[in-house]
């Protein structure tokens, strides 16, 4: 796999899905978590457009890849301030049937 559209995809899919199903959250509150970063690419893509016009590819992308960077281990200092109850983890236990 060597697009790296492809695997920021699939790398939400799973988080979107731990979000769910063993923290607890709704989908509304999953998206919504990951609604600043989504919003960042949007904001970002017509500058870095621009930018890598003018200079060349490899600014933009090394930019990016830290921002992307940046803001995942953001939100993952979020998820682990965030403790787990007995009973979210009951739950979590019984839609994985283990």
């Amino acid at each position: 796999m060597r697009r790296p559209q492809a695997k920021i995809a699939i790398q939400r899919l799973f988080l979107i899905q731990f979000l769910q199903q063993v923290q607890g959250y709704t989908a509304l509150d999953a998206s919504v978590r990951l609604l600043p970063s989504t919003m960042g690419v949007f904001v970002a893509a017509p500058f870095a457009g621009v930018l890598t016009a003018r200079i060349g590819p490899r600014l933009p992308v090394v930019v990016g890849a830290l921002l992307c960077t940046a803001t995942f281990f953001l939100f993952l200092r979020e998820l682990c301030t965030r403790r787990l109850t007995r009973r979210s983890l009951t739950r979590s236990r019984r839609r994985l049937s283990l």
